[in-house]
């Protein structure tokens, strides 16, 4: 690979990295090769230096990238999870956080997010690898980073939303590990201490300098709901800060795929119709939208295992019945619309 000028670049060449926007909108994809068009369009949006190949990569090479950025992604999520284990514990004892670590931890984690095109994909890797205490707040980290790239946030503001999600728990190293561990249901009063974790956060936080105020909010609020039934203030609509809105997606997808004390977890596509379905109420309905669309292309292509023993590939997800997709497997075709019996039960790539 090498960088050149743009009025230097040739028809012909192959584009080595993505081109993205400064709102992490992709413009063009690595391994495209470069015309006269792509190279006025470069010049159009101001783009001055052009990472560039001669040749198109071979299969074995893409291959070799590819498993190079995917090790790069889990050291990235390995060092995240460290931060985070460090940070729990600086709030639980010492009721202070390093902040500037946070900070390089998300500019980290976004570089993931705006590199990578499966980033969600490659979170499945390694969601369940470690404890859930720490992993939910990483993975909510990288989720909510991907909601704020498709609404195409400000790149200062998505790297806050990052932060946002690492931290939005926090308030949990206040609550006895004897109700957070807890494998049953919770009785009422204990329900009552667990919700305490939204304002025992935002405390916790407000008292950090040099920390966003936006950070706190979606601590505080993300648990709050769009027709003001959450907690805990009973806020609504856009009453609720932005970041807490997006954060309540994000943490409602991870918690229901990552298997839990009390529950097994259960697979995007009825995570996919929990949230369609609570759009209109319970979720912001434009972020929903923008969630559901883009999980829904993310999917297709993907093999699954099937209720039935078989292993097939995703090949459409009808956006009104986004449970029960359509596969394809070595003895044909199964619309799960209409063969109600068989489910999916995993996602295996």
């Amino acid at each position: 690979m090498k960088t050149m000028l743009i009025d230097d670049v040739q028809p012909g060449m192959v584009l080595a990295e993505d081109i993205y926007s400064d709102n992490f909108i992709l413009l063009i994809a690595r391994d495209t090769e470069i015309n006269q068009h792509i190279i006025a369009r470069l010049k159009q949006i101001g783009i001055v230096f052009v990472p560039v190949r001669d040749k198109p990569l071979q299969s074995e090479q893409l291959e070799s990238v590819y498993e190079a950025e995917r090790r790069k992604f889990i050291q990235t999520y390995e060092n995240s999870l460290t931060t985070v284990r460090e940070f729990i514990h600086q709030a639980r004892y010492q009721n202070h956080i390093e902040v500037e670590q946070i900070k390089v931890t998300a500019e980290d984690l976004m570089k993931e997010v705006m590199k990578s095109h499966s980033i969600i994909g490659r979170l499945n890797l390694v969601k369940d690898k470690d404890d859930y205490t720490y992993t939910h707040c990483v993975n909510v980290a990288i989720l909510s980073g991907v909601i704020g790239k498709w609404l195409e946030l400000p790149q200062s503001d998505t790297v806050e939303l990052v932060c946002a999600g690492l931290l939005h728990d926090i308030g949990k190293t206040k609550i006895d590990d004897s109700i957070l561990n807890k494998p049953g249901k919770l009785t009422n009063q204990e329900y009552e201490v667990m919700q305490d974790h939204t304002l025992e956060g935002f405390s916790l936080l407000c008292e950090i300098p040099d920390l966003p105020g936006s950070v706190g909010f979606a601590a505080l609020s993300h648990h709050e709901r769009y027709d003001g039934n959450g907690y805990p203030l009973g806020l609504h609509g856009n009453e609720v800060h932005l970041f807490a809105r997006i954060v309540a997606v994000a943490d409602i997808y991870d918690a229901m795929t990552s298997n839990r004390i009390y529950r097994k977890k259960v697979t995007p596509f009825i995570v996919a119709k929990q949230i369609a379905d609570d759009r209109f109420g319970v979720l912001d309905p434009e972020i929903s939208q923008m969630f559901l669309q883009n999980i829904r292309s993310l999917y297709v292509g993907n093999r699954v295992v099937l209720s039935n023993g078989l292993i097939g590939d995703v090949i459409f997800i009808d956006p009104h019945h986004l449970d029960r997709p359509v596969i394809y497997h070595e003895q044909g075709f199964i619309d799960l619309q209409k063969v109600k019996e068989v489910s999916i039960t995993d996602v295996i790539g």
